[in-house]
């Protein structure tokens, strides 16, 4: 109950759940949860050719 309540405080202040997340059995435990913030995160930028040379 604790982790649940850690999580909902964690919500409340805007900082993802993946970030208050112990140790692996917490992990296991969040993950459950399906919550958004506990997915990994990846970031997509579109560059041109040209930006990538340099040019």
């Amino acid at each position: 109950m604790e982790l649940y309540n850690r999580a909902r405080e964690s919500l409340g202040r805007g900082v993802p759940v993946r970030n208050i997340i112990p140790n692996p059995e917490d992990e296991t435990v969040v993950r459950e949860l399906n919550l958004i913030t506990v997915k990994k995160v990846l970031y997509v930028t579109n560059v041109g050719e040209l930006r990538l040379r340099g040019k």
